[in-house]
C-alpha cells in the first residue's frame, strides 16, 4: 500500500494469488466505512483508489480474503 501519506490514489499491489478476490474496505478514524470494493483485484494483482475527495486524516485500510484481514493505517495529506 502506497504512498503512504496519500494525496490523491491510493495503491494497492500483492501477489495475485494472495490479494485476488479480495474485499477493501477503507474506514475513517472514527470507524465510519467509507468506502467498500469486492471487485477491485477481479484478474490483476495491482489495483488504485481514489482518495482525492476524502478529507485530510486518518485512515484504516483493510484487505480481506476469507479468514484473513489485514489492516494497514494510512494518512490522507
Amino acid at each position: 500500500i502506497y504512498p503512504n501519506p496519500v494525496s490523491d490514489y491510493l495503491n494497492i499491489s500483492a501477489n495475485l494469488e494472495s490479494i485476488e478476490n479480495s474485499k477493501i474496505v477503507i474506514y475513517d478514524v472514527l470507524g465510519k466505512k467509507i468506502y467498500e470494493n469486492t471487485e477491485l483485484f477481479s484478474n490483476t494483482n495491482q489495483a488504485q483508489i481514489d482518495m482525492s475527495s476524502f478529507n485530510k486524516g486518518i485512515y484504516l485500510v483493510e484487505i480481506s480474503k476469507g479468514s484473513v484481514v489485514e489492516t494497514k493505517k494510512i494518512i490522507k495529506k
